[in-house]
């Protein structure tokens, strides 16, 4: 599935999290592919199997990993 990328990062800024939210920006391509990306959301710390479901509710929930 696929998602803008600045979703995910404002996803991470209302979290809190803005240097991750800034390293999205940067690493991630505008259309975030949830399985071809799936390390790079992992190395933000992001579970890629909740990502789009929790997105969709507005908030982090289980995607944040750890």
């Amino acid at each position: 599935m696929k998602v803008e990328r600045g979703r995910i990062a404002e996803a991470l800024r209302s979290a809190g999290r803005d240097s991750e939210a800034e390293e999205a920006h940067r690493t991630l391509p505008p259309q975030v592919d949830t399985e071809a990306d799936r390390e790079q959301l992992l190395a933000l710390g992001l579970d890629p199997d909740h990502l789009l479901d929790h997105l969709g509710r507005g908030g982090l929930g289980k995607m944040i990993g750890g």
